[in-house]
Parts: structure tokens; C-alpha cells; sequence
């Protein structure tokens, strides 16, 4: 290491720099040469351990030394204050016994120590003492911001002790950010001046730091302009409330659908009219701008004007638009602003409508539960299985029935312990029937007894799927129903057992734009008693609980639960008389169901609400025998009356079409015909009228039915097809909706005992 060249600087030695003027840079030039004979790699050169100096650079600190050769490198530093002085340098390199080369740097600092004023707008650009800081034009009543850097080109501390504004001319010097502060030797510091010019013409005022500069104490300069007229605008909603340039106009969450009204007050602060040219509407997002009042108008100075926005979000989620004001204002020409928030449906209508798709779903299931029962009072019948669902006949254990038309497909099932008892019996019976026959004797003379247990357990389902289009509601659903049972005869007239049942329904309604379904069970006891030889009763009760599912909007899905009881009895006759055959009925029903309170996916409450169905039926049915043969000719007219009181109907809007639980009595009168051939055929003819004692419905009802027992081997026997076609007239009267309609349907049905 040599400084100058060829004078070498040992390792661990000193660089003597005698005296040397405080605050004044010094160069020093280093000469690195390698008298090895490989390449050297100085890889860092760094400074440490100052005192009163400060190391201002170093010009490089990495290079290599080809092997004879020498390569030089600048250290810059300063005295900081009168006295010694020193720093080190370490220079790291690949020399095998010299890797770290270090030496001290040290000297004394002379002469004297002084701040130095020097102030500057903007930074670097220098104002002189008793100079001017020429402001141009500007517009009379808008603030202007100054930032002035003061710098302290001097070697000791500058203290700034104040900054005073004198000889206002024109203007309002309205506030000096900091008055006194102080500035280290090189550093430098700012404040702020804020004025407003008064009026047009030219303005001035003089500025004075204070400080302890030897000859600049008193820093003066003067602040110079012209004021100018602009008008200055300034957009408030509310009145009185600014929205900046660019800026945003929240509004939070809105109704879907429903039209807002923004007031916006255009306020001129300036001194000159101001021209608004224009106000559009631009990139709206899930809403309508739908008018904007005035687009062009005059504000005087120190006026306002207002103008209104209408806009309606168009859907549930985020919506924004922007406004763009476009005037005279010279910095504000295009004042533009976002008006942004969310949309979702309104409360009280989403809780009305809501309630109303559960009360729907809630009445209509009521209804297809409480008219698809298990059908009781069969179940002292031979066979353990009562009726209630058709198409169980024959010698089979297990009933199958499946029919469909256009609107409608539906299939049921059932079966019993006692079925599979009796229909072993009957072919036990059957078979030593045969062997009595091969034999030359007979049935054996003791009888099989029908029913050889008084315990039994039985099963029943039914699926319907419909759709309907009458009323506009355009509504497909879908239902299915299991009970599953197990009863003690207690003797021949008395029956008791516990049942449960699970049922599933969905249904959708373009019309009504509603979509639900639901899963539920429910358990309780049952007794059927045989009264007397022609009377029977069955009463039963059940609790449960379901789950469901309910989109009332179209547009999300929301689940709650609920609570159902029901209770049921029926009274069944049976009377013959001659030819005559008359069974009358009495049933009442009452079901119940209890939705229980939640929060919707919108975040509002839907509260608690109770549907309910009470229904008492009643009515004979009375058939004759005109003729009936042994080759199994018959022919049996018959007619039926049914009335039916609902003294608790569900608020549903509308079934298959209809208002429903609008009448509290009404009655059904049905006459008819039943034909069957010696070859097994049977016809079946009816009319039927529906509105007794109903002022605004009417219905009238033809049908035809066909059918025939199917004879194959690849079938059970029993099974039977057959098919079926009706007319109806309806007139509707009500306020619901006033209108006729004709409707034809055709049916087939296949039933199968397994």
C-alpha cells in the first residue's frame, strides 16, 4: 500500500495528515501494488472507528492487480470540529500473510466551526438573502402550500430560534408549519407556508428566519404574485359534506329493485361563475342509472346548485357506476367520483315471501300425508294388511301397483308378516287339496285358520310424481311415504300396535318461483276395534320431527326444521241388505306442523310459524245388484255422496292451481256404473260433480276404466292391467281467479302381487 506512489504504507501503519481545515473535503489516492507474481484480489476496502471526521466515500472497493502491476483507489473525508481526527481503513485481499491490510488514517482538524444558512424552493434551487420566491398566478381565494428546505451548508449546528411573515399585501399568510428548529452541519430541514391570495391583482408578503448565521441571521425574501378570479368546485352529499376529486360516494346496502335518489350539492368556493358543462354516467356494474336531472348550470361565486341521481341496483350483490362533473374549474375540470355499495333483497318482503313458500310446502305435504294413510280399519281383514293404497289383491304376500299418465306417475308397494303366513297356508292348503284329489278323497275336514299368530309387522309406500300447470304455477313434485308397523291382536275384534312412517317431498314452481323439500318421520300407537259385525274404529296418534329445505327467491337455498303431531280416527261401516250394499264413513283428521325460528342466508330473522290441517270427512257409498251370475256376470250401479269440512285449512297460496282453505264445508256426489264379463273383464263408468255448497268452484267429471286380469306364466297370479280415461269441466270464481278450464286425462295402471 502506497500513498503517495512508491511510498509504501506498512501493515498495521499510520497516514499522517498533519493539519487540516475543518468541514474541508479531503482526497486522499491510494496505489495498491502487487509485487507477487499472481494475480491479487482485493475483494472490500472499508472504513471503521471515526473520530470527529466523517468518511464521505470510498471510490472502489473491489479489482484485481495483475502480478508487477498497481492499481489506485479515492478515500474522501472531512474534519468535522477543531482537533485530532482519525479513522481506520481495512483492505481485504487474497495476499497469503496480508489478507487484511489495515492502517490509521489521523490528523488534526483546524480553524473554526460556524453554521451556514442557505434557503431553497425547491430543494436545491437556492433563494438568496433579501431575494424574491415569484409565485405567478394565482387564482384570489385558493390556498397555496409553500415547502421551503432550509440547508446548513456550514460545519456546526444551525439553530433556527424564528420564521415571521410581515407586510401582507393582498393576501392572507395563513399558517407557517414550524418556527424554530435546528439543522446539523450538511443536513437539511423544512416548513411549510400556506397563503391565499384576496383578491385579483398583484400580492405580496415578506418572510424572515431567524437563526444564529454569522451574517445571514436575518434571512429575508420576499413573496411575490398575481391573484386571479377562477371559480373553485366543490361536490358535497350531504350538503355541507365534501366528496373529494377523485373520491368515492359509499351506500352501504340498498333493495334490490328499488330506485335511490342522490341529492348532490355543486358548491362554487371560488370567486368567478362556474360553468357546469356536463354530468354523465359511466361503467355501471349490477345497476341502472336511470336519470341524472340537470346536466348544465351556472354557480355563482360562493353559490350552490344541486342536481339529483336516480339509480336502481339491479340484482343481490356489489353495484357502482362513476359520475364525472365536467366545468370550468381549472384544476377540477372532469370531477369524478365512484358511487359504490350492495344490493339485497328487501326485509320485510323476503320474510313475508319466505314464510309463505314454507306455509305452501308445509300445506301442501299436510295434505298428501293426511290423504295417503295406512288405511286401518283393513287390518282386522284376514290378511294383517289393511287398505288405503289400491291395487293389493291375489294370493301373493307381496303387492305391487304401478300406474302413470301425462301428469302423473305413482307406484306403491306393501306387505306383512301375516301375508307371508297366510299365502304359505293357502298353498298348503292348495297342495293337499291335490293330494286329496289324486287320492279319491277331499280337503282334509280340518280348516286353516286364516290367522295363526296375533303378532304381525307390515309395511306400506307410496311415490307420486306430478306436475301441474293449471294457474300458471307450472309446479312439478315429487312425494313418497313409508309406514312400517307391528300390532297385537288382543282377540278378534281388537287390534294394537305402534307405527312409524318417513316421508320425502320436493316440489318446484316456476310460477311461483319457489322451490322446496323436506325429509320427516314420525312414531306413535294405533287401535283398530271391530264396534260391532259391521262397525269398525281406528284411532291413532304421532310426533315427529323434519328437516327441509326451502329457496323462496330463486336464488339460495335456506334450511330449517320442524315439529309435527297428528292424531286420526275413522269410523267404517259395512250393511248389506238384499241386494243392497251400503258403507258409510265418518273420519276425522288433524295434523300439525311447527316451523321452528331461524336466519335466512340474507342475515334476517324468519320467525317461528305453525301450519295446520283439520279436516272431518263423511258420507255413504250405496251399490245394487242388478244381476250377478255363477260364470261371473255382474252388473252393479252405485252412487256415493262425501262431504268434507275443513275446520282448519292451511294458508297455502295456491294448490294444483287453486285457492285452497277458502271454504269450511263442501260435498262431492258421485254416480256410476260397474260391468263385469264372464271372461273377467270390468268396466267401470262414473260422473261425478265436486262444488256442493261452495259458492265459486264447480267441477264436473266423466271416466271410463277398462280392465282385465293378465294370464301368463311369467307373471303372478292376480295381476291385472288397466286403463282408464277422464274429462273434466272446472269453473273457477273466486278472487284467486276467474276463469274455466277443461282438462282429459288418460291412465294406465299395472298391478303385480309378488
Amino acid at each position: 500500500m502506497q500513498r503517495p506512489a512508491s511510498t509504501s504504507i506498512a501493515d498495521e501503519g499510520t497516514d499522517a495528515q498533519d493539519n487540516k481545515n475543518v468541514g474541508d473535503q479531503v482526497t486522499l489516492t491510494y496505489t495498491v501494488e502487487n509485487t507477487g507474481n499472481g494475480v491479487l484480489n482485493v475483494t472490500d476496502i472499508t472504513s471503521a472507528n471515526p473520530s470527529n471526521v466523517t468518511v464521505d466515500s470510498i471510490s472502489t472497493t473491489a479489482f484485481t492487480v495483475g502480478a508487477g502491476a498497481t492499481a489506485t483507489f479515492n478515500v474522501l473525508y472531512t474534519p468535522t470540529t477543531a482537533g485530532a481526527f482519525s479513522f481506520d481503513l481495512d483492505i481485504t485481499s487474497d495476499d497469503a500473510d496480508e489478507g487484511n491490510y489495515d492502517l490509521t488514517v489521523s490528523g488534526t482538524g483546524t480553524g473554526t466551526t460556524a453554521p451556514e444558512i442557505d434557503l431553497q424552493r425547491p430543494a436545491s434551487t437556492s433563494i438568496a438573502d433579501d431575494g424574491t420566491d415569484a409565485q405567478g398566478s394565482k387564482n384570489a381565494g385558493d390556498q397555496v402550500t409553500l415547502t421551503y428546505t432550509v440547508e446548513n451548508t456550514g460545519n456546526a449546528v444551525l439553530n433556527v430560534t424564528n420564521i415571521t411573515s410581515t407586510g401582507a399585501s393582498n393576501v392572507t399568510v395563513d399558517s407557517i408549519s414550524t418556527t424554530a428548529f435546528t439543522v446539523g452541519a450538511g443536513a437539511t430541514a423544512t416548513f411549510n407556508v400556506l397563503y391565499t391570495p384576496t383578491a385579483a391583482g398583484a400580492f405580496s408578503f415578506d418572510l424572515d428566519i431567524t437563526s444564529d448565521d454569522a451574517d445571514e441571521a436575518n434571512y429575508d425574501i420576499a413573496v411575490s404574485g398575481t391573484g386571479a378570479t377562477a371559480p373553485e368546485i366543490d361536490l358535497q352529499r350531504p350538503a355541507s359534506s365534501s366528496i373529494a376529486d377523485p373520491g368515492t360516494d359509499a351506500q352501504g346496502s340498498k333493495n334490490a329493485s328499488d330506485q335511490v335518489t342522490l341529492t348532490y350539492t355543486v358548491e362554487n368556493t371560488g370567486n368567478a361563475v362556474l360553468n357546469v358543462t356536463n354530468i354523465t354516467s359511466t361503467g355501471a356494474s349490477n345497476v341502472t342509472v336511470d336519470s341524472i336531472s340537470t346536466t348544465a348550470f351556472t354557480v355563482g361565486a360562493g353559490a350552490t346548485a344541486t342536481f339529483n341521481v336516480l339509480y336502481t341496483p339491479t340484482a343481490a350483490g356489489a353495484f357502482s357506476f362513476a359520475l364525472d362533473i365536467t366545468s370550468d374549474d381549472t384544476n377540477e375540470g372532469n370531477y369524478d367520483l365512484t358511487v359504490s355499495g350492495s344490493s339485497g333483497p328487501d326485509e320485510a318482503e323476503t320474510v313475508a315471501t319466505t314464510q309463505q313458500a314454507i306455509q305452501n310446502f308445509a300445506g301442501k305435504r299436510m295434505v298428501m300425508i293426511t290423504s295417503q294413510g295406512p288405511g286401518l280399519s283393513g287390518f282386522l281383514g284376514g290378511d294383517g294388511l289393511g287398505g288405503g293404497f289400491n291395487g293389493f289383491f291375489g294370493d301373493s304376500p307381496v303387492g305391487l301397483n304401478f300406474s302413470g299418465d301425462s301428469d302423473r306417475n305413482q307406484g306403491s308397494f306393501s306387505t306383512s308378516l301375516q301375508q307371508f303366513i297366510n299365502a304359505e297356508q293357502r298353498a298348503y292348503a292348495r297342495k293337499l287339496a291335490q293330494n286329496g284329489a289324486a287320492e279319491g278323497g277331499g280337503v282334509p275336514g280340518e280348516s286353516q285358520s286364516p290367522i295363526r299368530s296375533p303378532a304381525n309387522i307390515w309395511i306400506k309406500g307410496r311415490w307420486t310424481h306430478a306436475k301441474e300447470d293449471r294457474g300458471n304455477i307450472d309446479e312439478k313434485s315429487d312425494f313418497g311415504i313409508v309406514y312400517i308397523g307391528t300390532d297385537w291382536r288382543h282377540s278378534k275384534d281388537l287390534l294394537i300396535g305402534l307405527m312409524g312412517q318417513i316421508d320425502w317431498a320436493d316440489e318446484k314452481s316456476t310460477g311461483l318461483n319457489i322451490e322446496a323439500e323436506g325429509k320427516g318421520w314420525m312414531l306413535g300407537p294405533y287401535v283398530v276395534s271391530r264396534l260391532t259385525d259391521t262397525l269398525i274404529l281406528d284411532l291413532r296418534g304421532a310426533w315427529g320431527q323434519s328437516d327441509n329445505k326451502v329457496n323462496p327467491l330463486g336464488t339460495y337455498w335456506d334450511s330449517y326444521d320442524s315439529e309435527r303431531w297428528q292424531i286420526e280416527g275413522n269410523l267404517t261401516g259395512s250393511f248389506d241388505h238384499d241386494r243392497w250394499h251400503v258403507a258409510p264413513s265418518l273420519g276425522w283428521n288433524y295434523f300439525e306442523e311447527k316451523q321452528k325460528a331461524y336466519t335466512d342466508n340474507n342475515g334476517f330473522r324468519i320467525g317461528e310459524q305453525t301450519a295446520s290441517l283439520g279436516s272431518l270427512n263423511f258420507g255413504p257409498t250405496a251399490s245394487y245388484t242388478l244381476r250377478e251370475t255363477d260364470d261371473g256376470l255382474l252388473i252393479r250401479p252405485l252412487v256415493g255422496l262425501k262431504g268434507v269440512w275443513d275446520f282448519d285449512a292451511p294458508d297455502i297460496t295456491a294448490v294444483n292451481g287453486l285457492a285452497v282453505g277458502t271454504e269450511g264445508l263442501r260435498a262431492q256426489l258421485k254416480v256410476g256404473i260397474n260391468l263385469r264379463t264372464v271372461k273377467g273383464l270390468t268396466f267401470q263408468g262414473s260422473y261425478t260433480y265436486d262444488g256442493i255448497g261452495v259458492s265459486d268452484f264447480e267441477s264436473h267429471t266423466a271416466e271410463l276404466s277398462l280392465s282385465m286380469l293378465l294370464r301368463s306364466s311369467a307373471l303372478p297370479k292376480g295381476s291385472s292391467i288397466q286403463g282408464s280415461y277422464s274429462l273434466q269441466g272446472i269453473n273457477y270464481l273466486n278472487s284467486f281467479e276467474q276463469r274455466s278450464e277443461d282438462a282429459q286425462r288418460a291412465k294406465l295402471s299395472i298391478d303385480i302381487p309378488f
